[in-house]
């Protein structure tokens, strides 16, 4: 690289990162500021969202839940299936 290039390159370079910051701070504006203040809004607000009288009781017994095992063994049979059909398939080709 010549030495007269190299004020040409920290210009290139002293633009790019001033068009950076100059980005940086209108996104701060536009989207931060806004982003700042609902949130602090929503800090403040964050307690009334919910009323004591809205409270409900719940009993002690549990919801049924759907028998997992069933659902995880179901779907490691459909695979084993699938695995052992690709595996017939690939190796009886005509």
């Amino acid at each position: 690289m010549v030495e007269a290039d190299l004020p040409c390159i920290r210009q290139a370079r002293s633009a790019h990162v001033q068009s950076y910051m100059h980005f940086f701070g209108v996104f701060l504006l536009v989207e931060g500021l806004p982003y700042f203040l609902l949130w602090r809004s929503y800090k403040k607000a964050f307690v009334s969202f919910v009323s004591p009288e809205d409270e409900v009781s719940v009993s002690g017994a549990r919801a049924a839940r759907p028998r997992i095992f069933a659902i995880a063994a179901g779907a490691a049979l459909i695979l084993l299936g699938l695995g052992v059909f690709l595996v017939f398939a690939v190796s009886h080709k005509p």
